[in-house]
């Protein structure tokens, strides 16, 4: 246990210690007009899948701590690795069921995404930490960087208990979350 926590702590420290990638992510670059300064800090060819993942950490975790919102990054990586999953982080995040082209309320992948209200950003600081996250996280990802919820493609609050929940193996959990991995 003493072990986990000194590789989490280390993973932590070195998201805290990352300069911001840019001033552009001062505001919520909503049309991308300032993505070539970005580019330049990150070397990132997907503009898109770092917003999905940026929206989807701001969304489930964005009121929690630094490794609360790296959890839920991982998790979405994971996926994005996991055949059973599609194979990009917006195919991931936008899985739902649909009807009539749009997705049906409480039936997506991550509860934000079909939930019926906005998916546009609003708390300002929030959305620049996610949005800074995603895009470290984006550019490591082939880094194999230490995945300290071991594997983990599922998630819940801890306020609720999904059936699913007990067909999974539990690998961790970090404040509201409990991170769950399909035995293989």
């Amino acid at each position: 246990m003493y072990c986990m926590k000194k590789w989490i702590l280390l993973f932590v420290m070195f998201f805290v210690m990352v300069p911001e990638a840019s001033t552009a992510t001062k505001n919520p670059p909503a049309d991308w007009s300032q993505w070539e300064t970005l580019r330049s800090y990150t070397a990132i060819a997907d503009q898109v899948q770092v917003e999905c993942l940026a929206k989807n950490i701001y969304f489930e975790a964005r009121n929690q701590k630094l490794v609360s919102r790296i959890a839920v990054g991982l998790v979405t990586l994971n996926r994005v690795e996991d055949e059973l999953f599609p194979p990009t982080i917006c195919g991931v995040i936008t899985e739902a069921q649909l009807w009539k082209g749009k997705p049906v309320r409480d039936a997506c992948q991550f509860s934000w995404y079909c939930d019926g209200k906005s998916d546009v950003p609003k708390n300002l600081k929030a959305w620049n930490k996610a949005f800074n996250l995603a895009i470290n996280l984006y550019t490591m990802k082939n880094y194999h960087i230490f995945d300290f919820t071991y594997g983990a493609t599922h998630y819940h609050a801890t306020y609720v208990n999904p059936k699913w929940a007990k067909k999974l193996k539990r690998t961790a959990q970090f404040e509201m979350h409990i991170f769950y991995r399909m035995e293989k």
